[in-house]
């Protein structure tokens, strides 16, 4: 084209700058049309990229506000469940609440008796009582409730008509479709299980699976949370009986008992303390050990209290005497034992019975005995001998403290035994 431009025009330059120009231009064109049809194809890449993402984020999305649901729907649960502390309250919620939220016909709430390894069916509806005993007590890996408790999966059951492992006479009346069951765990160890079923058929989603867990979960600790306060409860009551039976046993006491802290304060005190001493109790436990005790007498607790503080052997009973309210003495033989508080001293309580007057007798006793001319001993119920005058030490031979505290009466008649 060019050389013939250059030929037949008149003008030979013009006709070369034409068709450079020419050229140029197409050259420009289709450069322009490629760049073009690259950017359209960047951009359709953009686009389907942009698309995918929006995708991802739309699942990210619906995901969250899954979470944020099922998060919801827990937290209500837990809140319903800490309603009450009563087991029996407890689990009536608990299935209510499941058979709702899941939309079922029937529930089921087994407890793993972890004694016998037993499942224990705790809560039930929509089934019969037959059904419900028919299903009560199975071992762990018997059957499909069984398997679940052994294995800690979660097992969705369909056709349950055609299930061998479900051919109870009890279990076929219910008509059961669909089942799914889940283990309900506990700090990584299976406390029951947790049955959801259908009398029509029904496709059970992992989302419903995951959701029936976390339920689990929740019920787990509920039913933990009620039996710890039945315990308690119980603890409670049995420590109220037997604290209303020492009480009774306190205050109807025959010997004196009363209890006082570490710096001798009394604190309590029963109806034979106030018979003993003088004073009312409501006078006592304004008083302290001091007002009744001598400085002897003191000294002697003083010695009693620091054995006992230290572990140390303390022969008790023991004597010891007191002042009562009318200035008189009275000797008492007394038991001592330390009151502790988780552990710590905080006091002691005190048994005592009077023997005033059987010290009394005894003394008398002894001044007859000793001032008698006729050869005289005595001795106790536990053949010991108490009592060794004078006139048998001249006729034995044997001094008095030889023999007295012993059971050497023979002495008196024989050389040996």
């Amino acid at each position: 084209m060019l050389p013939r431009a250059t030929l037949i025009s008149p003008t030979p330059g013009d006709a070369i700058l034409e068709t450079v120009s020419v050229i140029l231009v197409g050259t420009l064109i289709s450069l322009w049309n490629w760049t073009l049809a690259k950017a359209k194809g960047k951009t359709e890449v953009a686009l389907v990229q942009l698309e995918s993402a929006h995708e991802i984020l739309q699942h990210y999305v619906q995901s969250a506000r899954s979470n944020e649901k099922r998060q919801s729907i827990l937290n209500a649960i837990s809140t319903m469940l800490a309603e009450s502390l009563e087991l029996e309250n407890v689990l009536n919620k608990a299935i209510k609440m499941v058979s709702e939220l899941m939309e079922v016909e029937i529930a089921l709430i087994f407890s793993l008796d972890a004694k016998s390894q037993e499942l224990k069916l705790a809560a039930y509806e929509g089934v019969s009582d037959e059904f419900a005993k028919a299903v009560n007590g199975i071992k762990i890996g018997e059957g499909i409730y069984g398997e679940v408790a052994k294995t800690g999966q979660p097992m969705v059951v369909e056709n349950v008509s055609r299930d061998p492992r479900l051919t109870r006479p009890e279990v076929s009346k219910m008509r059961i479709q669909t089942q799914l069951i889940v283990p309900m765990i506990l700090r990584e160890s299976t406390t029951g299980m947790l049955c959801i079923a259908m009398r029509r058929p029904r496709q059970f989603t992992l989302e419903d699976i995951e959701l029936l867990t976390a339920v689990g979960t929740q019920i787990a600790t509920a039913i933990e949370n009620a039996r710890l306060y039945e315990k308690e409860r119980l603890t409670a009551q049995r420590l109220a009986v037997s604290e209303r039976n020492y009480r009774q046993l306190f205050e109807n006491a025959n010997d004196a008992i009363w209890v006082h802290d570490l710096e001798g304060n009394i604190k309590a005190a029963n109806a034979a303390t106030e018979k003993l001493v003088g004073y009312n109790v409501k006078e006592l436990t304004k008083m302290s050990m001091r007002d009744f005790l001598s400085d002897e007498s003191l000294n002697l607790a003083g010695q009693i209290r620091r054995r006992l503080m230290e572990n140390e052997f303390v022969e008790q009973p023991y004597e010891q005497s007191l002042i009562r309210k009318d200035g008189t003495k009275a000797i008492l033989r007394l038991a001592t034992s330390l009151v502790t508080e988780y552990g710590k001293p905080i006091g002691f309580q005190h048994m005592a019975r009077d023997v005033t007057e059987q010290k009394r007798a005894e003394e008398m006793l002894t001044k007859i005995i000793d001032g008698s001319p006729v050869p005289t001993l005595a001795i106790n119920k536990q053949h010991k001998v108490t009592h060794w005058n004078t006139a048998i030490e001249s006729l034995s031979g044997v001094k008095k403290e030889e023999v007295v505290n012993t059971d050497q009466q023979w002495r008196t008649f024989y050389a040996e035994k």
